[in-house]
């Protein structure tokens, strides 16, 4: 898992306006559902903690750039909790009764292609797709980029203009809030060299090695 200042960054960045000029080159002129050639912007960014509340999301911000705010919870529906064993079975029964859902999922389809599957299989044999409840939930955030983006998502205007911070502008604040002040207070990062710390890096997600309280191996 990434440590706080780093997952914080991440997060930081996601906002910026060169995050936002790839969204714009990527989806930025599509064909809706409906035929209509639409320019669409990036104005609204989500995220939900891993399980349960929040200890990161909850504080993420930077005064004048952006906030993570908390909008509310999911109802904790998902498929972690089935095996790919009994999800891959779940495939077979649908591919001999020629389902679409067997084949994988193709643009256009809907969501979470995984859901539809087990779902689907669920309801062939007779079983309750509430099955699918785990009942975990997951705190939702949202950060606003632009202060109309209700409107602009729910259609009431056609246009906005997103102008957003650089990647650099961003680190910059983010190292000023976040790196400094830790870097005051825990200077053990002095004595690493970059060799040892890609050396840790690797090993945390190969072998999810525990962080070393110093440089040493």
């Amino acid at each position: 898992m990434l440590v706080s200042s780093e997952a914080k960054l991440i997060g930081a960045l996601a906002t910026s306006s060169q995050i936002q000029r790839r969204f714009r080159k990527r989806y930025g002129h599509r064909e809706s559902i409906s035929g209509a050639v639409k320019e669409a912007e990036l104005v609204l960014i989500t995220a939900t903690s891993a399980l349960g509340r929040s200890s990161l999301y909850n504080r993420l911000r930077l005064d004048g750039l952006f906030r993570y705010e908390r909008l509310g919870w999911t109802e904790g529906y998902g498929h972690f909790h089935i095996p790919e064993s009994t999800f891959q079975k779940m495939r077979e029964l649908l591919a001999r009764r020629d389902h679409k859902y067997a084949e994988g999922y193709d643009l256009g389809d809907g969501p979470n292609w995984r859901i539809r599957v087990a779902r689907e299989a669920l309801d062939q044999v007779g079983l309750d797709s509430e099955l699918l409840h785990h009942g975990i939930q997951r705190e939702v955030f949202g950060v606003p980029l632009v202060d109309n983006f209700r409107d602009y998502l729910c259609g009431r205007i056609e246009d906005t203009s997103v102008s957003r911070p650089s990647v650099s502008e961003t680190a910059e604040a983010a190292k000023e809030r976040w790196i400094i002040d830790r870097a005051d207070r825990c200077p053990d990062y002095a004595e690493w060299s970059r060799r040892q710390i890609w050396e840790l890096m690797v090993s945390r997600l190969e072998n999810e090695v525990p962080w070393p309280k110093n440089g040493s191996s």
